[in-house]
C-alpha cells in the first residue's frame, strides 16, 4: 500500500471513530438526562458502562490503525493518544454528571 492511500484509510477511520464517539456522549447526555425510556427511574450502571467502552474503542482503534499502517509517525501518535484519551474521559464524566 502507499503512503497516500494508507494516510486515507487512517483518515477515515478517524473520521469514523469521531462520529462513534458522538454518538456515545450523546447517549450518556441521553441517559443522563432520563431521555430513554427505560431510563425514567435513573440511570443504568451497565449501559453507561457500556457507553464507556464504546467511546474507548472509537478512540483507541483510530490510533491502533495509525501505528501500525504509520510506524514511522510513532512518537506523534502516541502523544496524540494521549492527549485525546484524557479529553475522552474527561468529556464522558462531563456528559453523565
Amino acid at each position: 500500500m502507499r503512503d497516500a492511500s494508507r494516510v486515507t484509510v487512517v483518515l477515515v477511520a478517524f473520521v469514523l471513530g469521531a462520529l462513534f464517539a458522538f454518538g456515545s456522549l450523546l447517549a450518556a447526555r441521553l441517559e443522563r438526562d432520563g431521555f430513554t425510556s427505560a431510563s425514567r427511574d435513573g440511570m443504568r450502571a451497565g449501559y453507561v458502562a457500556l457507553l464507556g467502552l464504546g467511546l474507548g474503542a472509537s478512540v483507541l482503534t483510530p490510533f491502533g490503525l495509525a501505528l501500525v499502517a504509520l510506524p514511522r509517525s510513532r512518537r506523534p501518535l502516541l502523544v496524540g493518544l494521549a492527549v485525546t484519551s484524557v479529553l475522552a474521559v474527561v468529556l464522558f464524566v462531563v456528559a453523565i454528571r
